[in-house]
């Protein structure tokens, strides 16, 4: 497992980070600056390898230092999102034509919460036999079951052109190093 580690000042907001993933940290950042007016701070991220193979994307882990060294407690963001932009890592493994023809009719084949994949009311017809696909065999021959986001981490949207996950995140009080299976 190889863990890659990128140190930044939020004052920055990454944007000097050479990263194959983003963090939007921008409103704990605020968040940060307005109860420590006179403190600066640094944003140390983690991207650890996932070899899952149902994982598309890495684990990524984060942290804010003070000024002084000192870790910042996070839990003043508890209730804040953060959206992290992950690159995909095994973009061959895609069926990026069926994912295309798919949004091309405003379904998004990794999202299971879609109606498409819910909703009996939802008409499709599978063109080979011209008749209507039942929900189960939606999900078990179009959804695409790939981990795209992070335990604690809505997914948004995929990007293919940037081959990229968007995921919304809570804040992480507390960072975990090892990579787990089920990710």
């Amino acid at each position: 497992m190889e863990k890659n580690i990128l140190i930044n000042s939020l004052n920055d907001n990454n944007n000097n980070i050479t990263s194959k993933n983003k963090i939007n940290f921008s409103t704990c950042e605020k968040i940060l600056k307005n109860k420590y007016p006179e403190q600066e701070f640094i944003f140390v991220q983690y991207n650890i390898d996932n070899h899952n193979e149902k994982s598309l994307t890495d684990k990524v882990e984060y942290e804010v230092y003070n000024s002084y060294g000192e870790k910042v407690d996070l839990s003043v963001c508890n209730n804040v999102t953060i959206n992290i932009i992950y690159k995909i890592n095994k973009i061959s493994i895609l069926d990026i034509e069926k994912i295309k023809i798919f949004r091309e009719k405003g379904i998004d084949i990794f999202n299971i919460e879609e109606d498409f994949f819910n909703d009996i009311c939802f008409p499709y017809s599978d063109e080979a036999s011209n008749s209507d696909m039942i929900l189960t065999d939606r999900v078990s021959d179009i959804y695409q079951n790939f981990s795209l986001c992070e335990e604690g981490c809505d997914y948004e949207y995929l990007d293919i052109e940037g081959n990229s996950v968007k995921c919304n995140c809570n804040i992480k009080k507390k960072i975990d190093l090892k990579l787990k299976n089920q990710y």
